[in-house]
This record gives C-alpha cells, sequence and structure tokens, in this order.
C-alpha cells in the first residue's frame, strides 16, 4: 500500500514524493523501492536521515507528513506541520491536538470518514531548502508500522486534500485534486 501511495500522490502535477524510514524500516523501505516503477519520481532519503535533527530538517522543509503515529508525526505536530496519520489502536484524540483541519487520522475503522485534529502553529514539507526553486506541494511518507493497512487511495485523497488546505492556509495556490 505504501508503495501505491506514493505513485498515485507522485502522479500528481507539484508533487515530490519523499521516502524516508528510521533503521528499523529498512526491509520496508527495499521492498518500497524494488516495488516501484522505473520512471518513479519517489526520492528515497532512507540512509540520509540519522538523527532527529536531520529527520527534523526533512520535515520542516515539506508540505505534509503520512505516516504511522510514529516519532515523524509527533514531530511534525510539534512543528505545527499537516499530517496525515495511519493508526492502529492507539487513540488519536489523546495524540493530535484538537483541529483547524491540519491533523488527519485514518484508521480502518474509519477510513472513509477521516477525522480532522489540529494545532494552530506553522505548516509542513517540501524537498528543498526554504526559499530555493521548488514544487508548491510535496509529501514525505514514513511506513513505519507496516500492520496499519488502508486502502492507498483512501490515504491519497486524504493527503491531497490536506495539500489543498495547506495551499488556502498559506495563501499560496492550491493544487488541483479533481
Amino acid at each position: 500500500n505504501w508503495c501505491k501511495l506514493a505513485e498515485l500522490l507522485s502522479k500528481e502535477a507539484g508533487i515530490d514524493v519523499i521516502l524516508a524510514g528510521g533503521p528499523d524500516d529498512k526491509e520496508a523501505i527495499e521492498q518500497i523501492q524494488a516495488q516501484l516503477k522505473p520512471d518513479s519520481k519517489v526520492i528515497s532519503t532512507y540512509g540520509h536521515t540519522r538523527n532527529l535533527r536531520e529527520l527534523i530538517a526533512l520535515i520542516d522543509i515539506c508540505d505534509l507528513t503520512v505516516c504511522v503515529d510514529s516519532a515523524p508525526m509527533h514531530l511534525s505536530v510539534a512543528l505545527g506541520k499537516p499530517v496525515v496519520a495511519l493508526f492502529g489502536p492507539t487513540n488519536e484524540a489523546i495524540l493530535l491536538p484538537s483541529s483547524d483541519g491540519r491533523f488527519v487520522a485514518l484508521r480502518k475503522e474509519t477510513s472513509s470518514a477521516s477525522e480532522n485534529r489540529s494545532t494552530p502553529t506553522p505548516g509542513l514539507e517540501t524537498a528543498a531548502p526554504k526559499g530555493a526553486s521548488r514544487p508548491r506541494q510535496a509529501s514525505f511518507l514514513y511506513p513505519g508500522a507496516p500492520a496499519v493497512q488502508l486502502p492507498a487511495e483512501t490515504v491519497a485523497r486524504s493527503a491531497l486534500d490536506q495539500l489543498k488546505q495547506a495551499g488556502h492556509r498559506d495563501g499560496s495556490a492550491a493544487i488541483h485534486a479533481g
């Protein structure tokens, strides 16, 4: 599903997908990379974010994080960056601030009706340093626990909605998701 999600998002104009993971995600990252189409626009940063400072820098330059309940989710929330987080048994209401729509929690039993949560702080991730020429929106995928499974189309729809909303929040042009 992560591979399909990365490919769905990377097909959208103006979106760069960045794949990242920690040392425990090596097998998952390798599997995703092996399944990606040769012409895929997915950028892997696996092995390049070796500590929290580097992960925070990656999150800071992106417009959206798509992840499971994990360190990148918590760091994104702390930075006030938009998040689409996939939840298993954890109660997202305890972990995600109440909403301005910046934080979306998805879980299998409510995958079609996502629950929005948010905090009143800044936005999320891109593939180039701030001020550099880059696509308007990018997403950052952090596979984490593969046990959380939702249809890639459901997650992609939520991610595209978040990118569209982020465009309206910061005054930049929103992507066309239709």
